[in-house]
């Protein structure tokens, strides 16, 4: 299991950690409302935003992503805990900044 890239999160310009409901809610037939736990508890997620990136941190984020995109990979929270998360984003998109600089907000899910 690969980690994050460890030196891309002295660039993180905001964090946020929140958490997802591990029940899909759907209608039966009867119009009842019916739930489906996925699983035994909550599971945080985290929402990392970069701006200012250099094109090598860029790079390195990247290639993590397409690397790791659908595997777990262990990420190490400002708490100090070391969480095992996957990628929750279809796809990185890159904004441009001045400079050859660029933006990003990354989404990772505890799995």
């Amino acid at each position: 299991m690969a980690d994050f890239p460890s030196t891309l999160l002295y660039s993180v310009s905001g964090t946020k950690e929140d958490w997802r409901d591990p029940v899909i809610l759907s209608v039966s037939r009867a119009n009842t409302l019916r739930g489906r736990r996925l699983t035994t508890g909550k599971k945080r997620t985290f929402t990392l935003s970069f701006i200012g990136l250099t094109y090598t941190q860029k790079t390195t984020l990247q290639t993590h992503y397409d690397a790791e995109r659908s595997n777990p990979f262990s990420f190490l929270w400002a708490d100090g805990v070391t969480y095992t998360v996957i990628y929750i984003d279809e796809m990185l998109s890159f904004s441009p900044l001045r400079g050859n600089n660029w933006s990003v907000t990354v989404k990772l899910g505890e799995v």
